[in-house]
């Protein structure tokens, strides 16, 4: 029997620090990703590894951009809040302008619609 030659090379992630190729029958060598595939175990630690810094990246994806949008939001609101209040202060000011800087018109500007400023002074006979 024949025995396949075994060619080790040196690996930088894997513990043991090397992998194996194996001689194919056409006297190529296979390629070392193949020491990882072979061995299941290693494998699913792959699988499993990828799989979960997905979902980390998906996960801080949601979360920066709900935060971002509910930052938004929180300001849009208080500020919408404060220029309300703005706008009822200069209301107000407005408001106490006139009333203690103008008199009330009357009704009608006809002389004759408008009640006299003075009271009529009663001649007695």
């Amino acid at each position: 029997m024949d025995k396949i030659p075994i060619k080790k090379l040196t690996e930088t992630n894997s513990k043991a620090k090397t992998a194996y190729r194996r001689c194919q029958s056409d006297g190529t060598w296979s390629t070392q990703s193949a020491a990882i595939s072979c061995d299941k175990w290693r494998y699913w630690a792959a699988v499993i590894a990828a799989a979960t810094s997905a979902v980390i990246v998906v996960v801080l994806f949601i979360y920066f951009t709900c935060s971002a949008y509910n930052k938004r939001k929180k300001r849009k609101y208080i500020a919408r809040q404060e220029r309300m209040r703005e706008q009822d202060h200069d209301m107000m000011r407005n408001e106490n302008f006139v009333r203690a800087n103008f008199r009330s018109l009357p009704l009608s500007l006809h002389p004759d619609a408008s009640a006299p400023e003075e009271e009529p002074v009663v001649v007695p006979n």
